[in-house]
């Protein structure tokens, strides 16, 4: 069985290849998309998790979490975020967000988030 295939979804190209690397590390295939619209236009039929920041232009992370649960069978998303205050975190969990971040992320902590949810994704 290959390993799961994680979207991460950054503007950021430091943040994303560093994420990338530490994902990859953990046993995950990792697609890096620098927009919310590349990642939607990419589709979601291969993907068992989503990692997105939240504050991106055009289409934020919140939108893309929207976007994301609007679709049947859609796989779970991680939100996180530099700004990281409590009506931010509350919206994303509220839309059903599987786990909020705050940057710098902590590197255990977003493996067992994405291992969660990717544990989650199969049932």
């Amino acid at each position: 069985m290959p390993a799961p295939h994680v979207a991460l979804v950054d503007d950021d190209p430091d943040v994303g290849t560093s994420l990338r690397g530490l994902l990859r590390a953990c046993g995950y295939r990792v697609s890096l998309f620098g927009s919310a619209q590349q990642l939607l236009a990419h589709g979601l039929d291969d993907i068992q998790c989503v990692v997105s920041d939240v504050q991106m232009p055009g289409m934020d992370g919140l939108s893309l979490l929207e976007r994301v649960r609007a679709i049947a069978a859609a796989p779970p998303v991680i939100l996180m975020t530099a700004f990281a205050d409590d009506h931010v975190r509350l919206r994303a969990l509220r839309g059903g967000a599987a786990c909020f971040l705050a940057k710098p992320v902590d590197a255990e902590q977003l493996a067992e988030c994405v291992r969660l949810a990717c544990a989650g994704a199969s049932r």
